[in-house]
């Protein structure tokens, strides 16, 4: 619980949100907001922040341009992480399923009214975490909301969503901020070179910032460049996944999804017509990382081994 304490302390939005909060905001001030809401967009843009951030605004009782206050009762509460009537629903460890459980306990404390007299907010995601039990518990919730109840959600991966969820949500993109308002933002938090971080974070300023910890950006540089020697060949796949088996599973997948999408974008900026049958097996090999991060997050247990071989192979063919 003291990690959820500390995500839900008073928030606000990164400088790179702020376009997107204002047009959130004025669907709230034209009643045109939605009772349900999918931040959605890749893992390391602060969505967690933006949704907490927000549904503190939703419970702020003398909000001043379009923000939390910071001084009223409820301010008081979400600073102190103990608001009656703001209820997370994350995964109970890190990179597992969220439980049909914890969809079962939300459901009763949706049906109770507002221990502060105002709004009810949750914050749940992420969305893909849900197993399948939990998201078709959750359609109920969605399907018949509580008055003065507002479900914020965000996804890292939204076609991992059910559909019948994406479709009783307004889904709302995360803003990619530009590579300048990365480097500035990042510059004033670290000494470290705040481009090299952002390359090898894929430009992504929140993972970027936790490359801060020499250890984690030992691990990720060296996965980074195992990956990087599989795809142009210069490492055999035996002896990468004789390193990679040692890491842990899902940071190395997360780590071939950036390598990936590094390369999907650098093919699709070319004009080159010969690079499509490889963008198509970059996708395909992307396809299959998700699937199985997927099934990690589930609670499977696949033969390790043998499924990094297969990425790789598969990986290593996508660059001919």
């Amino acid at each position: 619980m003291s990690e959820i304490s500390e995500q839900t302390r008073l928030k606000s939005p990164y400088p790179w949100q702020h376009q997107v909060w204002s047009r959130v905001e004025q669907s709230l001030q034209n009643q045109r907001l939605a009772h349900a809401i999918i931040l959605a967009g890749p893992k390391g843009l602060g969505k967690q922040v933006f949704i907490t951030a927000f549904g503190q605004r939703l419970l702020c009782s003398q909000p001043r341009d379009g923000m939390a206050c910071g001084q009223c009762k409820s301010c008081q509460l979400n600073s102190a992480g103990t608001h009656p009537d703001l209820k997370w629903v994350l995964p109970e460890e890190a990179g597992k399923a969220i439980k049909i459980e914890q969809i079962r306990d939300l459901q009763s404390y949706l049906a109770n009214t507002a221990q502060q007299g105002g709004r009810k907010v949750v914050v749940l995601g992420p969305v893909e975490s849900l197993n399948v039990n939990a998201a078709n518990a959750l359609l109920k919730s969605l399907e018949e909301p509580s008055v003065g109840t507002h479900l914020l959600m965000f996804s890292h991966q939204l076609s991992s969503v059910l559909p019948t969820v994406r479709s009783r949500a307004q889904i709302v993109q995360a803003p990619m901020p530009s590579k300048e308002e990365s480097l500035h933002w990042l510059s004033n938090l670290t000494d470290m070179d705040p481009q090299q971080l952002l390359e090898l974070a894929n430009w992504s300023p929140l993972q970027a910032l936790a490359l801060c910890d020499a250890d984690v950006f030992q691990e990720k540089s060296s996965v980074n460049k195992i990956i990087g020697s599989v795809y142009t060949g210069d490492l055999t796949i035996i002896a990468a996944v004789s390193k990679l088996h040692k890491l842990d599973m899902m940071s190395v997948l997360h780590c071939l999804l950036d390598h990936i999408d590094h390369n999907i974008r650098g093919m699709m900026s070319s004009k080159a017509r010969s690079g499509q049958q490889s963008i198509q097996k970059l996708f395909d090999v992307r396809d299959k990382t998700l699937v199985l991060s997927q099934q990690l997050q589930k609670g499977a247990n696949p033969n390790k081994q043998l499924a990094l071989e297969e990425l790789m192979l598969l990986y290593r063919r996508a660059a001919n």
